[in-house]
């Protein structure tokens, strides 16, 4: 079975793993269990009671990440790792590699193969890594199972012993800690070594310094605990977060999150892994197991703190209150079935906690359920875990990584070296990112190592004397979270020795969306660290939404997550774009999650940015200014559209984004202050949003159960700030053209000089024909009889056209064949339309598709065939000027934008609701018609 990350990075990637378990391969099924949740809520007890370990009261808090030396196995019994004895050695200390190398004995040996050929073979594919020369044949390596009697096992077993001890000294032996676990093997049978899962545990620290850092090392190849802790009221304020400052130690007061909160920030995280299993194409198959949760990672909802619980509520009904919350999210697929109570204070007496034993039963259950211990991984790629683990090194680059790849594990090609570093990624085995030289320089092997540098750089140290020169730089960072790289430099200086190594640390910490390049007007770098912002005041942030007369704008996300790292790199990129067509050099005011851009500061006009967890709240203060605010809504309306989209083609991980600009409904929702009636939350996600689609559709609130009115009517003019209802349709020249007239006023002159294409231009053509011709092209009989070329001449004959008219396509003859084209296609006669392409010049019969349909909803081929061939040169550049990108705009895209005219052709068409049809005219007008009969 082909592990679905290898599936997901294409048939190059399997390719190459299919040719490696040629090579020898194993089932080793093993998984992490994640222990993840709030500071001291008993995550570390909880892993001495699954390991039966006694509890310590005086436990202290994890710092940072803690993971187990040693795998151990999973079973309904205390979990162990670590111990001494030839048994537990056995299991749990080899590398995989011998255990895997084992198993492919073991398989050959029930096969009828002598102990000499099968450990021959082994130590032959072994030696063959070691001097990278050629691996052995497929047919003597390969090592699937198959189901033997007992007696072949027994026999086997006897054979092994037997040609073991008689093997001379002359001959080259099976290593004796091999040797061993083969007789291991056979000694137990076939059914007990396929049972044995393995695992490690990772205890991730609660401290909200470490937020930003642990999404690093979450992977769907996991099981979760999400642990929570009873004694505390779940809907009460959690203990205010608490970061180390240079001089005093700081608390951020204006901090309103919930202990409710912070489990739905894990949840989210987790749910936002996506699952590779999404874009595989077993997605669709129906499930095979009634044990795993409808949706993976599985996640198990574990309730601490059972003998204390708040207010002297039942620590089962207190329990089933944080679950139910859990399910009433987007995310309540990842859930498993039930919630765990569990008392620690219990671990390691002769009284176990019943919840305990039935976790550990229950992830048992759930561990041989998952496909990943299903997968067979090839030996040679155990060998290279193995050896890099060997080297007890921090981290590793790239080229030491590919040199023990090559001289030490016998893998040759460098696809094959990517798809093995790619899936131990995946496994979080090492910690490697792809996608620039930057990025790619570094192969991390101490999770730990990597939180203690990235935490170096995104908090504040305490003052010593060696901080002095740094002092002002330290203060810049606590007060206004922008860090200069001479900090960094001064801050990486005792961990890293060179200056290569902290470009592509930083590389990894703007891809992880640690830190964004910021703009500065200095010959330094400088970057925005958005943790070490402060939470805005709420009570000031409410009073000022309230005073906006202008309903918001929300961007929400169909994963109904705002994706990680997101916003920071939202408004990044509006702020260069402020400073950019806005001439505007005011810093914004940053605060965490919450940013104020003061666009036009002479009009008293700003825009402002709230992120909440599931959208993104976007509103425009006016300064009592009502005609320029609606102009400013529609530019940043079509701005933000275009940098969403622009994101979404730069950063692969954003390439399955789905969004929709939307309102919020003004029935249900509490004016101003909108809140959600049912969680009393600004900007819960169950809030009713509406999007310009659904506001064309009807006028009203369609759930009327939300709200005891009895006017559910939507008045739509409220919202034609955002949004065009009624009017002639506009396009994004529109946006751009008042931003045009609004810095002719302000600023004394227009940005360009070119403007954009008019509206007349704008119109899609309609075709104006005489009623008689309209008569004479309904009169010929399209039935799937008729030949294409008789159709044609029918054609000209009714209309009286010469046959050199079909040539050259004067406008009246143009709009004939626009005709015939459009009846072509209702009648789904398509191979008529193809044969008027061949005879009549291009651009000449309008597009194959529909002409009505969404630039949004092309088929997948012509669009990307349609995309592809427009960026492929300067003409998309023709397109985007025609639309009405300013050549900011088109700069922007030119120097970093792969697929130029994707975005924008979905910036522009989606933003402008653009048909078919009328790209198709455009790009004609553009004089690209063969471009336009690709549609």
């Amino acid at each position: 079975m082909v592990p679905l990350e290898i599936q997901a990075r294409g048939p190059e990637a399997v390719e190459a793993y299919d040719k490696a378990l040629t090579e020898g391969k194993a089932c080793i099924k093993r998984i992490p269990i994640m222990l993840i949740g709030q500071e001291r809520t008993g995550k570390t007890s909880l892993k001495r009671s699954l390991k039966g370990e006694k509890f310590d009261k005086e436990e202290k808090s994890t710092d940072g990440i803690e993971t187990d030396p040693s795998y151990f196995k999973v079973s309904t019994e205390t979990w162990k790792s670590g111990q001494t004895g030839e048994e537990m050695q056995t299991e749990l200390e080899v590398p995989f590699e011998n255990l895997a190398a084992a198993k492919v004995i073991f398989d050959r040996l029930k096969k009828g193969e002598s102990f000499l050929s099968a450990a021959e073979a082994e130590l032959d594919s072994e030696s063959s890594t070691e001097s990278s020369t050629e691996s052995d044949s497929e047919s003597s390596t390969e090592s699937s199972t198959e189901s033997d009697s007992e007696s072949s096992t027994k026999s086997a077993r006897e054979v092994f012993r037997k040609t073991h001890r008689e093997t001379t000294s002359s001959q080259r032996k099976l290593p004796e800690e091999l040797a061993k676990l083969v007789e291991k093997l056979l000694r137990e049978g076939e059914s007990a070594s396929e049972d044995q899962i393995y695992s490690i545990l990772w205890d991730f620290g609660g401290q909200t310094v470490y937020y930003d850092t642990h999404p690093i090392f979450l992977t769907e190849k996991a099981i979760y605990i999400l642990v929570s802790d009873l004694s505390r009221d779940p809907n009460e304020r959690a203990n205010l977060p608490v970061k180390t400052g240079l001089f005093k130690t700081k608390v951020d007061t204006n901090c309103i999150k919930t202990n409710l909160d912070y489990l739905d920030f894990w949840m989210s995280s987790i749910y936002s892994l996506r699952g590779l299993e999404e874009n595989s194409s077993q997605q669709t198959a129906p499930p095979v197991s009634d044990v795993l949760p409808g949706r993976l990672p599985p996640v198990f909802l574990v309730c601490t703190h059972a003998d204390a619980p708040v207010g002297g509520s039942k620590a089962r009904d207190l329990a089933l209150e944080v679950y139910g919350f859990l399910q009433s999210k987007i995310y309540r697929e990842n859930l498993y079935k039930d919630v765990f109570v569990v008392d620690n204070t219990k671990s390691g007496s002769v009284e176990e906690c019943i919840g305990v034993k039935r976790l550990r039963e229950e992830l048992l259950a759930v561990a041989k359920e998952l496909q990943l211990t299903k997968e067979e991984i090839p030996v040679k790629w155990l060998r290279y875990e193995n050896n890099l683990r060997k080297k007890c090194d921090k981290w590793i680059t790239l080229d030491e990584a590919k040199r023990i790849a090559f001289e030490e594990c016998g893998i040759q090609e460098d696809n094959d070296f990517s798809t093995l570093m790619n899936f131990l990624h995946d496994q979080r085995i090492v910690i490697h990112f792809s996608g620039s030289p930057e990025l790619e320089k570094m192969v991390i092997l101490d999770p730990q190592w990597l939180v203690d540098v990235l935490k170096s750089v995104i908090t504040v140290r305490r003052f010593k004397q060696a901080e002095h020169p740094v002092k002002d730089l330290w203060i810049q960072l606590e007060e206004t979270g922008i860090i200069d790289e001479r900090l960094i430099d001064h801050a990486w200086g005792d961990l890293l020795g060179n200056q290569e190594s902290h470009k592509s640390l930083i590389a990894i910490m703007e891809r992880l969306s640690l830190l964004s390049a910021w703009p500065s007007w200095q010959d330094r770098k400088q970057y925005l660290v958005p943790s070490m912002l402060k939470s805005p005041p709420t009570d000031e942030v409410l009073k000022l939404l309230h005073s906006v007369n202008i309903p918001s704008l929300f961007i929400k996300f169909a994963s109904g997550r705002v994706p990680p790292g997101l916003f920071s790199r939202l408004i990044l990129l509006f702020f260069q774009w402020c400073g950019e067509e806005w001439n505007n050099e005011m810093n914004p005011q940053l605060f965490y999650n919450f940013v104020i851009f003061c666009i036009l500061p002479d009009q008293g006009i700003s825009v402002i940015f709230w992120c909440h967890s599931s959208a993104i709240e976007v509103a425009v203060y006016s300064g009592g200014n009502e005609k320029t605010s609606a102009d400013i809504c529609r530019v940043v309306h079509w701005k933000l559209r275009f940098i969403l989209e622009c994101m979404r083609r730069e950063f692969h991980w954003l390439n399955n984004m789905k969004y929709d600009m939307c309102v919020c409904c003004p029935v249900c929702s509490q004016p101003g202050s909108v809140k959600c009636h049912d969680h009393d939350v600004r900007g819960c996600e169950c809030l009713h949003f509406l999007s310009e689609s659904d506001l064309r559709k009807r006028q009203h609130c369609n759930k009327p159960g939300r709200s005891l009115l009895g006017d559910y009517r939507i008045r739509i003019q409220q919202f034609q700030c955002w949004f065009s209802f009624g009017q002639e349709k506009e396009r994004a020249g529109m946006s751009t053209n008042q931003m045009q007239t609004l810095h002719a006023t302000h600023h004394g002159g227009p940005l360009g000089e070119k403007g954009i294409f008019s509206m007349e231009r704008a119109k899609r053509k309609e075709l104006a024909l005489p009623e008689s011709v309209k008569n004479s092209i309904q009169s010929i009989p399209l039935d799937s009889a008729s030949n294409v070329k008789d159709i044609v001449i029918q054609f000209q004959r009714a209309l009286q056209l010469e046959p050199a008219s079909l040539t050259s396509a004067e406008p009246e003859a143009k709009n004939m064949i626009r005709g015939l084209t459009l009846r072509a296609k209702s009648e789904k006669r398509d191979d008529l339309v193809r044969h008027l392409r061949e005879i009549t010049p291009a651009g000449t019969t309008g597009p194959l598709l529909n002409e009505d349909m969404s630039v949004g909803n092309m088929p997948f081929k012509q669009y990307k065939d349609l995309t592809f061939s427009l960026s492929g040169g300067e003409e998309w550049k023709l397109l985007a000027e025609r639309l009405g990108l300013s050549q900011i705009e088109i700069r922007f895209l030119d120097k970093r934008v792969v697929n130029p005219s994707d975005v924008v052709l979905r910036a522009v068409g989606e933003h402008r609701h653009l048909s078919v049809g009328e790209i198709y005219d455009t790009l004609v007008d553009c004089e690209l018609p063969v471009f336009a009969d690709l549609m």
